[in-house]
């Protein structure tokens, strides 16, 4: 028996050698067999989208193509071009390998169609200079393609002709836009010009992952009696422009009497 056992070892070698082998061709031929999903050209560390080289906004529509990069070189196409026609700032090209795996490339399009819009509403000007009430008059610039100055004497004149309102009244500004805001003013008539009585620019940064800045709100006192009258100003990133104009009377003396 103990002639065997030599025999019996070289044996046992021998099979766990085969085995061995065995299990090394198999996970071979599984790890050629993995497929890996294709990449895109243009991978930006600080956005998970592709900035695409445009950061200015316009009206589309736009064609933006990316290249597709795949590990085994199995990408269906090796560059993949999309028209973008919809307002948006971030949207998806979609890439393929012959495996069928599928990937959305995210690409900066900076596509803005619609006006920005302006929201205007006139309150009461309480004791303690507080804004009081509901509005006096609420006009919004989608309403009309024209002018609303004749709406807003209309809807505020005949609360502010007398002495109500000793404190004047608030003209509380909304501005809207559907992407970004760039632009805003607001002047006032004084011996008829216009002087200006605020500005701001609406800056956005990429790099700084910073929120584009889609609406603000503004508060401005007209207490002075007489003919107020105002111009509001508004630019999106697009450079579409609303102009709105506001007049607002106040008249606290009584006529003369004889």
């Amino acid at each position: 028996m103990k002639k065997y056992i030599g025999i019996y070892i070289l044996l046992f070698i021998i099979i766990l050698l085969g085995f061995a082998y065995f299990l090394k061709s198999n996970i071979k031929e599984k790890d050629s067999s993995i497929s890996f999903y294709p990449t895109c050209d243009i991978e930006d560390k600080d956005t998970p989208y592709i900035t695409s080289g445009i950061k200015e906004w316009s009206e589309g529509p736009r064609n933006i193509t990316v290249k597709c990069i795949d590990k085994d070189n199995n990408c269906m196409n090796k560059e993949y071009t999309k028209t973008f026609v919809n307002d948006s700032l971030v949207d998806y090209i979609t890439i393929e390998d012959t495996d069928g795996n599928k990937k959305k490339c995210y690409v900066t399009t900076y596509i803005d169609k619609e006006q920005p819009e302006i929201i205007a509403k006139v309150f009461k000007v309480g004791e303690e200079n507080e804004k009081t009430g509901a509005p006096l008059a609420t006009i919004s610039s989608r309403e009309k393609d024209k002018l609303v100055t004749e709406d807003i004497k209309k809807n505020v004149n005949g609360y502010l002709n007398n002495n109500n309102f000793p404190n004047g009244v608030y003209l509380e500004v909304t501005i809207k836009d559907n992407q970004s805001l760039n632009n805003y003013s607001y002047e006032e008539l004084e011996n008829n010009n216009f002087i200006m009585k605020d500005k701001k620019k609406y800056e956005y940064s990429q790099s700084s992952k910073e929120e584009l800045i889609k609406e603000d709100k503004m508060l401005y006192p007209i207490n002075a009696e007489g003919e107020r009258k105002s111009k509001i100003t508004i630019t999106d990133g697009a450079n579409h422009t609303t102009v709105f104009n506001i007049e607002i009377n106040i008249d606290r003396t009584a006529p003369n009497t004889p």
